[in-house]
């Protein structure tokens, strides 16, 4: 009788665990359908950094290796590329920079991040990820 009582008790315990993983993984699917956080009609984030235009694909490597350099190596990049860099790939590269750059010089990264938010328009790719770091920097 008792492990009549324990299998009881161990199935029960299995069916609701079951299903509370089951609407957790549906209120999931409700709120984030398509892998994005902005579901609600807000602008997308910046889409993955070589898909946006306004670089030339020659600066890549040099890219890639500013942002193993941080925010230093970002600095430097943007000083002899930026000129020849377009938005919305130099909004990009900047709030890369403003990011890095916050945790080492706050008031300089709330600066450019004021300058990146003055320029760029509402309907550019980045737009989405300004107003997800606007609360940091205001």
């Amino acid at each position: 009788m008792k492990a009549l009582i324990v299998i009881a008790i161990v199935a029960a315990v299995f069916y609701l665990m079951r299903g509370l993983l089951r609407q957790y993984s549906n209120a999931e699917r409700q709120t984030n359908p398509s892998g994005s956080q902005y579901s609600n009609g807000e602008s997308q984030p910046a889409p993955a950094g070589a898909t946006l235009e306004g670089m030339p694909p020659a600066y890549e490597p040099a890219l890639a290796a500013a942002e193993k350099q941080g925010a230093a190596g970002l600095r430097t990049f943007l000083a002899n590329y930026g000129r020849s860099i377009r938005d919305p790939k130099l909004a990009d590269i900047e709030l890369d920079y403003v990011v890095l750059l916050s945790r080492t010089d706050p008031i300089e990264a709330k600066r450019v991040f004021q300058l990146v938010k003055a320029r760029v328009v509402t309907t550019s790719p980045v737009y989405g990820r300004i107003k997800k770091l606007e609360p940091t920097f205001q």
